[in-house]
Order: C-alpha cells, then structure tokens, then sequence
C-alpha cells in the first residue's frame, strides 16, 4: 500500500509514517517536507480563516516628509498598536503606506490619525 501524500505547498512526495510536519484542516491531515512547508501552510489557513470571520480591507495612505528606516519602523510600529490592524507595510520609494485592517473596525481615518 502507498503511503505516499504529497505536500500541499511544494507538492513534493512525503511519506506520512516518516514525516516530521503535519496540519490537520477540516478533518483531513496533510504532511509536509519541511518545517517551511508547515508553516506556510498553517499561515495561509489562518489568513483565511481571518479573513472570512473578519472581512479585512486594504487602504494606501500617502506619506511625505519621511526618509529613513528608523521612520519606516515608527509608522509600522504605530499602525501595528491597533489589535484591528492585520498588517502595515512602509514604502519610502512610492511613500505609501499599504494597511490590511478589519473592514467596519477601523478606518482610514484613524490610521491617518496614527501616522
């Protein structure tokens, strides 16, 4: 009997009686070849997740005036203090602001505000 699966991220083959990563999801275990593999995997499900139980939105804010990293690293940190924020991303080349939010939790405002 084959006890080969292959693993959802890389589809590489993995014997599920040797394989050191394994995610159960709806009921149905899958095995990975990598700790990389895993984690990618238990990340994509739980963006997923998020996204369906708090429908998230994504707004771009300008940024002017800011030039190095140390700024970059403030903004984020201080868009990243509202629990409601999934993600922010700095770009000091296009000086934009690219925040992942709850939708109906937070608004562009108030990561305005935040800046």
């Amino acid at each position: 009997m084959k006890s080969d699966k292959k693993d959802p991220i890389c589809g590489m083959d993995v014997n599920e009686k040797t394989a050191k990563f394994s995610a159960v999801k709806d009921g149905k275990t899958f095995y990975f070849c990598s700790k990389r593999c895993h984690d990618s995997f238990t990340e994509k499900t739980e963006e997923h997740h998020a996204k369906n139980y708090h429908e998230s939105e994504k707004c771009t804010i300008n940024i002017d005036g800011k030039s190095c990293a140390s700024c970059v690293a403030t903004i984020e940190k201080a868009l990243k203090k509202n629990k409601r924020v999934n993600s922010a991303l700095v770009n000091l080349a296009s000086k934009k602001a690219i925040v992942d939010y709850e939708y109906n939790k937070v608004t562009k405002q108030m990561h305005k505000h935040r800046i």
